[in-house]
């Protein structure tokens, strides 16, 4: 047993020797090649992996705080929670280097789709539209900011067009308050 561990101690120590003579004199050599100019050498970093896989994605800003800013004042009618109603909206993807913090433009009824009508607080739609819109008149044209939490949250929406995590900038044109009817159209689930 002793005899055992003796041996494997001085196979360990034959290598470990034939190792520091095949390796230092190189590094020796090596140092000697280079004038030291007193400053640290810099740290190797790990070249970049390419291929399938190998891209981060880009994290999508968030917004901190839920906010509304009114840019038209309406004069019809007041929406409520529980009232339908009916809304031109474009939606954005929250940019902070973008003109009025818009990124990505991902869904408009302006752009041919058709209105957004629904009931309002019913949770039908984002959570930043139920809170955001009440109070606005028809007539009446309103910013809102909303973080991810008040929007799709961690799962994102849209096939990947609202990232996971992604905050949201919606221009709303408020067109009708209705006693009541749909629960939701469209969405961009």
């Amino acid at each position: 047993m002793m005899r055992a561990a003796a041996f494997k101690i001085f196979l360990l120590s034959t290598l470990l020797l034939s190792f520091s003579w095949a390796v230092l004199p190189s590094v020796a050599r090596a140092q000697e090649a280079k004038p030291d100019s007193g400053k640290p050498e810099p740290t190797p970093t790990p070249a970049k992996k390419s291929g399938k896989g190998s891209k981060k994605k880009a994290v999508q800003p968030d917004i901190a705080d839920f906010k509304t800013e009114d840019m038209t004042e309406g004069k019809g009618k007041e929406a409520l929670k529980g009232k339908t109603i009916k809304v031109n909206y474009s939606g954005w993807l929250y940019d902070p280097a973008g003109t009025k913090d818009h990124g990505k433009l991902f869904s408009s009824s302006n752009n041919g789709a058709d209105p957004a009508v629904f009931t309002l607080g019913s949770g039908a739609m984002i959570k930043g539209w139920d809170e955001g819109i009440v109070g606005m008149k028809v007539g009446g044209k309103r910013t809102l900011l909303v973080p991810s939490s008040m929007g799709y949250g961690a799962r994102g929406a849209g096939d990947g067009q609202i990232p996971a995590g992604a905050g949201l900038v919606f221009e709303i044109e408020l067109l009708d308050v209705m006693d009541n009817a749909p629960s939701a159209t469209p969405s961009v689930n």
